[in-house]
């Protein structure tokens, strides 16, 4: 019984786990050699960006810049205004959703005695429709010398209406912490 516990709450662990996570979408040119790319510089946001007030706020842009500058730090890139290596762009939009759950309700009844037993139950389905919005950002690693896309990484996330300014800064601290994790490829 005690091994049928810790499998059911295992199970339901991962489950819930899984569920958190975040899928990062990458691409890049395969025969970049990322190791010459050491020097950056930030580009402003992407024009393609959306124009939701929610979204298009010069603190969202401080933050995610701040969150780029210190991932390409962490990978041992450098920040350099005047001939870098390569150029840092990102472009972030909204994106409405809608998910739809469908589930039962069963009710059941049942008596026995010596391995003779009745039971009887019933189902209704109920289907629940959700719709909500996501921020999606994408962030493009272009060289600076002749503006080619070497990386581009994206990933998004459910954005809530109630956020606190601390709510936000952990917001997209991790998802740009997700999608530099990465780059570069294979390394």
């Amino acid at each position: 019984m005690a091994r049928w516990r810790a499998c059911v709450t295992g199970l339901l662990a991962g489950l819930l786990l899984g569920s958190c996570a975040t899928y990062v979408r990458v691409d890049y040119e395969k025969t970049t050699d990322f190791r010459v790319y050491q020097t950056y510089t930030l580009l402003p946001k992407s024009e393609a960006s959306t124009a939701d007030p929610r979204l298009n706020s010069p603190l969202i842009d401080k933050r995610i810049k701040a969150a780029l500058e210190r991932n390409l730090a962490a990978k041992g890139r450098v920040r350099q205004p005047q001939n870098p290596d390569m150029e840092v762009l990102y472009q972030l939009n909204l994106h409405h959703e809608i998910a739809s759950d469908r589930s039962a309700f069963s009710m059941g009844l049942g008596t026995g005695r010596r391995g003779t037993g009745f039971g009887l139950g019933y189902t209704v389905p109920a289907t629940e429709v959700e719709s909500y919005e996501k921020a999606m950002l994408t962030i493009d690693l272009l060289a600076a010398d002749t503006g080619e896309l070497l990386w581009r990484g994206s990933s998004s996330r459910r954005i809530s209406e109630t956020r606190t300014p601390e709510q936000v800064d952990t917001f997209f601290k991790n998802l740009v912490r997700e999608i530099m994790e990465k780059f570069p490829p294979g390394i």
